[in-house]
């Protein structure tokens, strides 16, 4: 990150608390200070505020008031999402493959507290889609890259329609390549809320290819070519060794990125950018060219006071000022070089084309669409572990 003076200035703000638990919930609230400073949390707030909402649906109104809250400059309270998100796991977690969800880690507050807002919210346009259409595969569908796309957009369009799916959701496709040329090359798409990256594996990554850098710290880009890199895998049709990368088909609004280590020092160790642009790393296939570059939006660390804590751009004025907060606690960064003082977490980026209908993206790139507002959760949980799989 390119050092830059941040203009100090007066702001009003407000940070998160939980009123009357003596418990930590910095890891909850470094997730939610940082979801509050996005531009599509603005607009879940509009559409709360103009939709009928199903009264069911706890967590998430919990989640719009505290947003609201922030919004407002008035003190967020999690007492409550915090209630919620419990009674979502207990509710649900029979149908969960993942017994880590209550773990008080930010990365397994936000993974689940989306899913769970999905879930909610979740309003299938064909209830009748049948998902033995995934299971029951050909060989010849595999190879066929244009009938696999077809496939998927048709399961996507007709199960995911929630305020996360559309915003947070991005699609990727997965190309194999067999050694043996009877196979082929074969190809698969799925679905990821977050990326996670493995940061020792990535600098080594990075340092078989550019061994003059083995001593300098990696940045995002280091990150994104490990996370796409080819790999070697079992072939699905003759388990001989095979290749395989990733791409992405279309990138959402917002880009997570999930930083896992074998030792923290609690140190900067990832040089992260605070514009990015994620061109080189799209599916040729898709011609969103205009919606690749994105902003840092929050960069969520622990503090040496054993804290998580959110650094976030915040909108003041007509101006931006990075500012950080540790629950209620909040203070003016004077520089972006504060932001460097910890080991990176999570990164969130959000889409920087405000000139463009995103949405419209979605309806360009894909071959099926249905009409029909339905509601069946089962295909979300369908989901819900699948992405987790996936990121795991």
């Amino acid at each position: 990150m390119n050092p830059s003076n941040i203009n100090t200035m007066k702001v009003s703000v407000k940070g998160i608390t939980c009123i009357g638990s003596p418990q930590d919930f910095s890891y909850a609230h470094s997730v939610l200070q940082s979801l509050s400073c996005l531009d599509v949390s603005q607009k879940f707030i509009q559409s709360f505020n103009t939709s009928q909402t199903n009264s069911t649906n706890n967590l998430t109104q919990s989640v719009i008031t505290l947003l609201s809250n922030l919004n407002n400059r008035c003190l967020g309270n999690s007492q409550e999402i915090i209630k919620y998100f419990q009674q979502s796991y207990e509710k649900n977690k029979d149908k969960i493959q993942s017994k880590n969800v209550l773990n008080k880690d930010p990365f397994h507050f936000l993974y689940f507290l989306l899913q769970f807002i999905h879930l909610e919210n979740n309003a299938p346009k064909d209830p009748n889609y049948n998902i033995q259409e995934f299971k029951e595969l050909s060989d010849n569908s595999r190879h066929n890259d244009y009938e696999m796309n077809n496939l998927y957009w048709r399961y996507f369009d007709s199960t995911q329609n929630s305020m996360i799916s559309q915003n947070f959701f991005t699609i990727e496709k997965y190309i194999s390549q067999c050694s043996n040329q009877n196979c082929g090359c074969s190809f698969s798409y799925g679905m990821k809320n977050l990326f996670r990256i493995d940061v020792d594996k990535a600098k080594n990554f990075r340092n078989s290819k550019e061994p003059m850098k083995s001593n300098t710290n990696i940045n995002l880009y280091d990150c994104l070519n490990y996370y796409c890199k080819d790999y070697h895998v079992k072939c699905i049709y003759c388990e001989q060794n095979a290749i395989k990368h990733t791409e992405f088909c279309l990138p959402n609004k917002v880009l997570i990125f999930v930083f896992e280590r074998n030792n923290h020092n609690f140190i900067h160790d990832i040089d992260f950018e605070i514009d990015i642009d994620i061109i080189k790393y799209l599916s040729q296939n898709y011609s969103c060219k205009d919606h690749t570059k994105y902003k840092l939006k929050a960069c969520i660390s622990f503090s040496e006071e054993g804290k998580y804590l959110s650094d976030c751009l915040i909108k003041n004025n007509n101006n931006d000022a990075w500012i950080r907060f540790i629950d209620e606690q909040y203070s003016i960064l004077k520089n972006l070089n504060e932001i460097n003082q910890y080991e990176p977490q999570i990164l969130i980026y959000e889409w920087d084309n405000e000139n463009n209908n995103f949405q419209e993206n979605i309806s360009n790139q894909n071959y099926i669409s249905s009409n029909n507002n339905n509601n069946n959760n089962n295909l979300g949980f369908d989901v819900m572990n699948q992405i987790y799989l996936h990121n795991n």
